[in-house]
Order: C-alpha cells, then structure tokens, then sequence
C-alpha cells in the first residue's frame, strides 16, 4: 500500500511538473527565507504521536521557473506503548526542489519534491534515523513585491523503514533579489490613416488610403505647392504660384494662360488668347460657307446640320467682339418673293439657333434673306440649285485698342 501511494505521489508530481513547462519566465529571481510553522502526521506504525514544530528554508529563486532550497526543521513528538509515553525531538534537514506553475500569477502552485535525512531524540536515549525522499503541492500568494504567503502539504518517505508521514507547512518567504517586475504590456501600435506609419511618429496623421508617404508620414510635394504629388497634376508648378485643389496654377478667366502669367485676367470664356492671355484681334472678315439643306417650303434647321452652324457658333465665342450676318440664299424654283421670303426665315432659324446654342448676344447677328439674287451654280441642274440653298455667316471683327 505504502508502496503504490508513493508510485502514485511521484506520477502526480511529474505530470504536474511537465504541465506548463512552456510558460513565460518569472522575472523574480535571487535568494529568499521561508519560516514555516510545521505539522507532522506519523505512519501509524511508528507508535509515535504528531508533531508540530518549526522549520526555516534558505533558498534561490532562479529565472526559470525552479527554485532550490535548503530546509532544517525542528519538531517535538512522543513515542508511545502500551505503557508508557516517551517525548522526544524529530529533527530534519532535506533538499528540495520547487517547480513553479503558472508563476507570472499572484497566487500560483507549485510542486515540490527532495531528498533529506531525519533523526529522533527520545528522552529516554533512544534515537533513530533513515534517509527520507518527500514530494508534494503547495500554494504561493504573492502579497508584495518582496514579502509572500506560502504552505504546502507533503509526503516523507522513509527509505530504510518504508514508512510513509503526512506533512503540513505554513509560512511566509521573504525575497532578497531585485524584487517580481511588473510584466510589460503589449506594445499596441497605433496607425489611424494605415499608411505604416505609426501615430506618434505621423505627423500627417489623416493622409489618404492607400497614398504614399514619407518615413514621417507626409506625402511628397516635389514642387512646394501643399498639394502632394499623389493628387498633383501639375507636378512641376513654380514656386510662389497660387495652385487649384489639383495642383495646377490658377486661371480665373480659363483661357489657359495661369493667372501669373495673364496680362488679361478677366477674358470671355472660350475667348481666344495669346501667350499673354489677352484677346486675339480680328482684323478683317472672315466668310464661313454653311452648306445647309431644308426641307422643301420649310425653314426648319435640320439636326443633321447642327455641326455646320457650330462651325460659326465657335468662331464667334473665340472673338466676342466680333458680329456676323447671317446669309440666306435659295435656288430660282418658285416665286421670287416667296424665295426672299423663305430665305429671310432659314436665315432667322440659323440666328435663333446661335443665340440659343452658343450664348451669343442677339446684337452681334444680324439675319439677312436674298432669295435668288445671288447664285453660286447654275440653277438649270439639280446640283447647282441644291449648292443655291445655302446659308452663309459673314463675321467681321472689331479692332481692339
């Protein structure tokens, strides 16, 4: 029975010792003193009464999760007959080793297992001795950085007698080392506008996602204008230039010349300009032929000329001082009257178009119908009536001064 308890005390101890054998290092290491206030319970066979008394264990903290000690122990007892009762003294001294469990926590167990020699002192000159193997648990609370409560419950084998004690301390340790450091908390690192640089080290802490930055956590600005070079799309604007939201030189007036450089900051939009952003002069006419069919007694603008009309609906946003009349011809089939008429009205549908198409103010064009006055073919074919039925802007410019 003796045997199989203690088969079964050594398996414990093991497999609690091979538990947690990965855990994280104790920071606390260095040498200690564990008093204790002990309480021994005899194998029934010795005839001896329990003891109670007093044991103190001057040990070494290591790194690792194992501490190693040294124990004496003093405790009083009586040998016991059937006649008489006999005090004596049980002296112990015993090495012992402590794995401990989970030692990162406060309160963490332990396990604990060594060898020792024990001696009794009767008052009758009797002694006794045997070398003694003890393993068992105990239980540590960590109550400061140096001071902790400690207990453990125990096995002690008798080696030479076969006998087998139950053993109880309770104590304290007191730690000489540098004391259990705190264990440093995980590093959490900060980056609001993911672009690998961290917070503290950010200080352009809100740039787009997924925009490059520098290791300070800027976009670059080649060209020193505030705008990066993520979202510049004029790169190289030269210093001291006012820039748009994209990068690119102010142009007020969009004309394409930037504000620095415009000599004529308030042109007519789609005017045209030269390198220094005032107006082209127009200096003579210009004639622009239209080749614009309708349909037979009608002055309706076909869509399928509208491109023609905008051949002189953008020439005149290019020179806004400029006027044009508007020619209408027909070919001599009809009436002549009728012709002039119908002229005079395809000649007004072309000006309404401009005017509402182009923004062009209703004074600069003026809407003029010939009739068959004034042929360009031969009204005696089908093709030199049809290049009769024309319509034609003749724009004249005003010299600027």
């Amino acid at each position: 029975m003796k045997t199989n308890l203690l088969s079964l005390t050594l398996a414990v101890v093991f497999v609690l010792g091979a538990y947690n054998a990965s855990a994280d290092d104790d920071t606390q290491q260095g040498l200690y003193l564990a008093p204790s206030f002990t309480y021994i319970l005899y194998d029934k066979d010795y005839d001896l009464g329990d003891g109670a008394g007093a044991s103190i264990s001057f040990g070494y903290k290591y790194e690792a999760p194992w501490s190693a000690e040294i124990t004496l122990l003093m405790a009083e007892s009586q040998f016991k007959n059937e006649t008489t009762a006999v005090d004596g003294e049980h002296f112990q001294i015993r090495m012992d080793g402590l794995y401990h469990i989970e030692q990162q926590r406060d309160i963490h167990p332990f396990v604990v297992a060594g060898l020792g020699y024990g001696e009794w002192e009767y008052d009758n000159d009797t002694n006794t001795d045997d070398n003694q193997l003890n393993v068992g648990l105990g239980l540590i609370s960590q109550a400061s950085e140096r001071f902790a409560w400690r207990s453990d419950l125990r096995l002690v084998y008798d080696l030479d007698e076969g006998g087998i004690h139950s053993l109880v301390n309770i104590g304290a340790s007191y730690f000489f080392g540098a004391g259990k450091k705190a264990i440093p908390s995980p590093v959490v690192v900060v980056d609001t506008d993911g672009d690998s640089v961290p917070d503290e080290q950010d200080q352009c802490p809100s740039t787009p996602l997924n925009a490059p930055v520098l290791s300070n956590g800027c976009q670059s600005d080649s060209d020193n204008d505030r705008i990066s070079d993520f979202l510049d799309q004029c790169p190289g604007t030269a210093a001291g230039i006012a820039v748009t939201p994209d990068g690119c030189a102010v142009d007020s007036d969009n004309d394409g010349v930037p504000d620095s450089m415009d000599a004529c900051a308030t042109t007519p939009t789609h005017a045209r300009v030269d390198e220094k952003g005032c107006r082209v002069k127009l200096l003579e006419a210009v004639k622009i032929s239209m080749q614009i069919n309708f349909t037979s007694g009608s002055a309706d603008v076909l869509a399928e000329h509208y491109s023609e009309i905008g051949k002189a609906g953008e020439f005149m946003r290019q020179y806004p001082d400029s006027a044009v009349i508007i020619e209408g011809h027909s070919d001599s089939q009809g009436a002549a009257e009728f012709n002039k008429r119908l002229s005079q009205k395809r000649a007004d549908s072309v000006r309404e178009y401009l005017i509402k198409m182009y923004n062009v103010d209703e004074t600069r064009i003026t809407a003029k119908g010939f009739g068959e006055s004034s042929p360009i073919a031969d009204n005696g074919s089908r093709e030199g009536r049809a290049k009769n039925r024309r319509v034609v802007a003749i724009i004249k410019g005003t010299v600027l001064r």
